[in-house]
Formats: C-alpha cells, structure tokens, sequence
C-alpha cells in the first residue's frame, strides 16, 4: 500500500505544482498587460506635456528644445500646405468674405450669408 500511497502523493504534488505554474503565467500575462497599459498611459502623457510646451513656447523656447519646436512648425506649415492643395484640386468655391468652403452653385454663402 505504501506504493500507491506514495504514488498518489506524488501526482498530487505534480498537479498543485502545475495548477500553481498556470495561475502564476496567467499573473505574469496580467502583470504585463498592466504595464503595457501604463506604459502607453506615459506615452499619452509625455504627448500631452509635449502639446502643451509648444503651445506655451512656440516663440521662446529653450534651447534644448528650439529643433524640436522648429520641426513641429516646419510639420505644421507642411500640413497647412497639403491642405491648400487638396483645397486647389477639389476646386471648391470658397466665399470671399469669411472663406468656408461653399457648395457647388450656392448663391450665397452657408456660413456668412454673403451673395
């Protein structure tokens, strides 16, 4: 009887230990999903602080960041002129007055009510 008792000891250590390596993979798996989350959350966050400097030092920024501030202009005057050109090959009527976009044949303006 020894035998088998020992026998089923063992299996019974062999399945604890296995059933605690599945919880433990599955607390790494949640542990690694809660750093990753985190981790796009300081993305987020340095993107916002990084928003918000250039809004506030557009013309006066620190040295150590005046590249990056020339590039994000530099980006920005890009996008503004892809989007004069998209404008330009749509050849969308644009009121003379305020500018809006106007519809095709409108006599007069959606936004201001010019003729």
């Amino acid at each position: 009887m020894a035998f088998f008792d020992d026998l089923s000891k063992k299996i019974t250590d062999a399945s604890t230990k296995t059933i605690q390596k599945g919880k433990d993979l599955t607390d790494v798996a949640r542990l690694n999903s809660q750093i990753s989350a985190e981790e796009n959350r300081i993305n987020t966050l340095y993107g916002m602080i990084g928003k918000q400097y250039m809004e506030l030092h557009r013309e006066d920024a620190e040295d150590a960041f005046a590249g990056l501030v020339a590039s994000v202009a530099e980006a920005e005057q890009n996008i503004a002129a892809c989007r004069a050109k998209i404008t330009e090959l749509r050849a969308v009527p644009h009121c003379p007055n305020c500018g809006a976009e106007l519809v095709k044949g409108a006599a007069f303006c959606g936004i201001c009510g010019t003729p």
